[in-house]
């Protein structure tokens, strides 16, 4: 950043991002694993015991990932094993026919594969008989893989008409849910009666939202006022 300074005044420069327009959409995804889980703890269970889950806390971590975009139907090339991209408008995205128009609609469509690896820790309640219950956790790992294609819409500025370069940042981001009502587990049981591990399937609630910003980079000029005070 460069800086003058007269007297009292200092200009600077700033290069800055305007944002034009900004779009956001929650796509929803449902699935189903199959996860062993091991308990964290020996317990000494009977067999047929009632088991319910209490809690149940998820982790998630992208294998791979395979994207695919494309603006007004041409492709854009991306990094197309990350989830956030940033692209500068070229004159092939747009097709015009007024070319006299401030402003554009455009069009994005994105073709996601992804896989992941979730973990997933259990707390559950096995419950002996009337009186007596035993809480344990439980922990394991699996595999899964989504695919969706999300189609949005945004703003930006007729770049035939405007000066300065126009980005778009996309941006992809996954959480999901592993609702302990419809986790599904069933004990297998070692030679002294005692839980071993737990086979389970797990159904996964994905949200994957995404986000679509128009940018304009710019300059700023900032004026700063340093006031000097003397000593009466």
């Amino acid at each position: 950043m460069k800086q003058l300074c007269k007297d009292n005044i200092g200009l600077s420069s700033v290069k800055i991002d305007r944002i034009y327009d900004m779009t956001k959409s929650v796509n929803k995804v449902n699935s189903n694993i199959s996860v062993n889980f091991k308990t964290l703890t020996t317990c000494d269970i009977p067999k047929d015991t009632k088991i319910d889950i209490v809690e149940s806390k998820l982790e998630l971590s992208t294998c791979s990932i395979q994207r695919k975009t494309k603006i007004n139907g041409h492709n854009v090339n991306i990094n197309e094993d990350k989830l956030e991209d940033k692209i500068c408008l070229i004159r092939k995205y747009i097709n015009l026919k007024d070319e006299n128009c401030d402003n554009l609609i455009l069009s994005i469509t994105e073709d996601l594969k992804i896989d992941l690896k979730v973990k997933i820790k259990l707390k559950c309640i096995a419950h002996i008989n009337e009186c007596n219950s035993i809480c344990f956790e439980a922990i394991g790992e699996g595999k899964d893989s989504i695919s969706l294609v999300i189609v949005s819409e945004i703003c930006t500025p007729n770049i035939k008409k405007c000066d300065e370069d126009i980005y778009i940042n996309l941006k992809n981001k996954i959480m999901a849910i592993a609702d302990p009502r419809y986790i599904f587990l069933s004990p297998i049981y070692d030679c002294n009666s005692n839980i071993d591990y737990l086979i389970s399937n797990v159904f996964l609630n994905y949200n994957l939202e995404f986000y679509a910003i128009s940018l304009i980079p710019s300059s700023l000029n900032l004026i700063s006022y340093n006031k000097s005070r003397s000593k009466k």
